[in-house]
């Protein structure tokens, strides 16, 4: 049913807005504002009047946020700010080293100071780790010694506190991370264990340390043990995501299994994946869906609490290169978007250019019913929809799109 409903939106013009099926039940969206990409531009998040990404739970009016559009990009070596449709810059600020900014955009994490060594790693002089608030005011700072070191990738929790490090050196051989937390104005290392942080919730919560493979612990924003699990066999990890508010977490792990816990550790459910590589997925806003791309042309879709798969499905085309995924809050609605490897060849007897080898977007709704799709005109890099349900942004190499999002044909926007 779900191939003869591809084949059938392959005849038909597929324009940035439309609506399939009964007028009640249709999903359309439309594009309502589209900026380009400053050049030079590494990282960016929308902010609200409070200093959160528009696209967190913790962004209490996204309506509100995306009308007055405050933008915080990293561009080469500064952080600018911008405000307004026209995104005028109301303010710049020069970064001296690596930096990370928060998933919910309140807090900017700054490591100054590091050097590499003729063997590639990094000399042993002090470097600065700084946390910095969202208007780019500085918190707390500490200094330690990256000595010997190959690789530091750094994290903000995004609770004004905390910051972690994945250190790796001996060419791979060891993993060490480590957790500050603000004292006043000093960062204090709190914790330190062999292995690395693979996610943290979007509200910073929680976050989930592995351990030698088959150990993940569960530790909270101020670095006490909440939980954990552990594999009989040691399990490598493709994708980990925590939902937004921290009570599930979910991972594809070696050994091709979909596998949920809550937030203590608590086995829920495990699926066996059919396929391999693209491992991505997204958790519903309200954390009551789980949408997973365990592999290319395919989808799960699963109610959290209980574990349960609602739906699953598989793209016809086989040349698809990946999927990412968004998912609306209550209403189950899931955007896939996904991008060919290349297009078949006419000695396999398959048309060599067929429309949904295009870059798409397919919105299914919670049974799992292919209700729309529409194309993008180039690779998508993020996907995100506002905890309201009602805009979906697009983030394409050199474009920011925003997309309204209408049920039941209804468009009540100006």
């Amino acid at each position: 049913m779900k191939r003869m409903l591809l084949v059938l939106l392959a005849l038909v013009f597929i324009s940035p807005m439309i609506s399939i099926g009964a007028e009640k039940d249709s999903i359309s969206v439309k594009l309502v504002w589209e900026k380009e990409i400053p050049k030079g531009v590494n990282d960016f998040v929308f902010l609200d009047e409070n200093g959160y990404n528009v696209f967190s739970v913790q962004c209490k009016n996204p309506e509100k946020a995306l009308k007055e559009k405050r933008l915080l990009m990293v561009q080469g070596n500064k952080l600018v700010w911008y405000e307004g449709d026209a995104m005028r810059v109301v303010k710049e600020m020069t970064i001296k080293g690596s930096y990370a900014i928060s998933k919910n955009g309140h807090n900017i994490a700054v490591l100054e100071g590091l050097k590499r060594n003729d063997k590639g790693s990094f000399e042993d002089k002090p470097a600065t780790l700084r946390l910095l608030n969202w208007k780019g005011e500085e918190l707390a700072r500490t200094q330690f010694s990256p000595g010997h070191l190959d690789y530091i990738d750094l994290f903000s929790l995004g609770n004004d506190s905390t910051v972690i490090l994945n250190l790796s050196g001996g060419e791979g051989l060891y993993y060490t991370v480590w957790m500050f937390l603000r004292n006043g104005s000093e960062l204090k290392k709190v914790f330190s264990s062999d292995g690395y942080i693979w996610t943290y919730a979007e509200n910073g919560s929680i976050m989930l340390v592995s351990e030698l493979q088959k150990k993940r612990l569960i530790m909270d924003g101020s670095g006490k043990n909440v939980g954990g699990f552990l594999y009989n066999n040691p399990r490598g990890n493709y994708w980990a995501g925590i939902s937004p508010k921290g009570n599930y977490i979910a991972e594809v792990t070696t050994g091709k299994s979909v596998v949920i816990h809550n937030k203590y550790g608590t086995l829920i459910s495990e699926h066996h994946v059919q396929g391999q590589g693209n491992y991505y997925g997204a958790f519903s806003p309200d954390e009551k869906y789980l949408c997973m791309t365990p592999g290319p042309w395919r989808v799960y879709f699963f109610e959290t609490k209980t574990g349960k798969m609602l739906w699953e499905y598989t793209h016809p085309d086989s040349f698809i290169l990946y999927m990412k995924v968004a998912v609306s809050s209550q209403d189950g609605y899931a955007f896939v978007y996904s991008q060919p490897w290349s297009c078949p060849s006419p000695d396999r007897e398959i048309n060599p250019k067929p429309l949904l080898s295009e870059k798409s977007v397919h919105i299914f709704d919670k049974k799992g019913n292919l209700i729309n799709l529409f194309k993008i005109g180039d690779k998508i890099s993020s996907l995100r929809i506002t905890s309201d349900g009602e805009y979906l942004m697009v983030r394409l190499p050199s474009k920011l799109q925003l997309y309204h999002i209408i049920r039941g044909g209804k468009d009540e926007t100006n």
